[in-house]
């Protein structure tokens, strides 16, 4: 059911499932590679103590700290203080520190299919929240999409050879970020003039690659015994 939200946009409840084949470290050093400049600075070091004090040197309170292996807003904090990163930084051997963009609530996900975008809308979290990802409440908005987001995730994965990936980007201070990607992303409330997702996919394969010969199947040879 659709509804007005309290920052003003039309929204959609629905859950979402976004998995990735990437660690969120393996991701990020890829990030790093194509689009260092829109990519939030980051740390991953191991728990250490040297590391650690490093980490409480480096980032102004508050930052972002993750879990290297989670999704869909699991394992992802809002350190607000040294306390909390001490009880993060025992319980990971690897350190995932990013620091914390400043945004208005929300941030995009735009899937591409081919080499165009299917689908995009934003994610709108609940009201104070940190985290913006539908499986924590957020919701589904179909504002416009500015197409600079739009244009940066298109060369990102050209640069990557990445036909198929759901992508999440923060505007801050008036930047565009590259949050993460999943290359297996949800799919409920993505259509697209009526097509689904499964039919964008099997049009883009169908376009994109010849059909093997032959096109019918072969008789059966009868084997008489």
């Amino acid at each position: 059911m659709s509804a007005v939200n309290s920052k003003g946009c039309n929204t959609l409840q629905a859950r979402d499932f976004s998995y990735g084949l990437l660690t969120k470290t393996e991701m990020t050093r890829v990030l790093w590679a194509v689009a260092p400049e829109n990519t939030p600075y980051t740390e991953i070091v191991a728990s250490t103590p040297t590391n650690i004090a490093m980490i409480l040197d480096t980032f102004p309170i508050p930052f972002v700290a993750k879990e290297v292996r989670n999704s869909m807003g699991r394992g992802t904090f809002l350190i607000e203080n040294e306390q909390q990163f001490m009880d993060y930084a025992k319980k990971n051997d690897v350190l995932y520190v990013q620091e914390h963009l400043e945004n208005d609530g929300k941030d995009m996900r735009i899937c591409v299919i081919g080499d165009k975008i299917f689908a995009s809308y934003w994610r709108v979290g609940m009201e104070g929240e940190f985290l913006h990802n539908i499986a924590q409440g957020g919701e589904l908005c179909y504002d416009f999409i500015p197409t600079e987001a739009s244009d940066l995730v298109l060369r990102i994965a050209r640069d990557l050879n990445i036909n198929h990936a759901g992508f999440d980007v923060m505007i801050s201070n008036g930047k565009f970020y590259i949050l993460e990607f999943n290359i297996l992303f949800g799919n409920q409330g993505l259509q697209t003039a009526g097509e689904s997702i499964e039919q964008a996919i099997y049009r883009y394969i169908s376009e994109e690659f010849d059909r093997p010969f032959p096109t019918t199947p072969l008789p059966s040879k009868k084997i008489v015994s």
